[in-house]
């Protein structure tokens, strides 16, 4: 449902809701996660997909 380059909306614990870009997959021990860069805030996010919503999917696929 997910994959790099979707633009998303994280449910943070302490900052609410911050609006981003998934910039890679997380693997842990709770299965695989999200780094997501939000675009108004200096740190990345980890995240659940629970906590995820899609705004816009990732369209481009290598082709010019």
């Amino acid at each position: 449902m997910f994959s790099v380059g979707n633009i998303v909306v994280v449910n943070t614990k302490h900052y609410g809701s911050k609006t981003g870009v998934i910039i890679e997959p997380w693997y842990s021990e709770l299965g695989v996660e999200w780094l997501v860069k939000p675009f108004f805030h200096k740190r990345n996010i980890i995240c659940s997909s629970v906590d995820l919503k899609l705004i816009q999917n990732n369209t481009t696929n290598g082709e010019a």
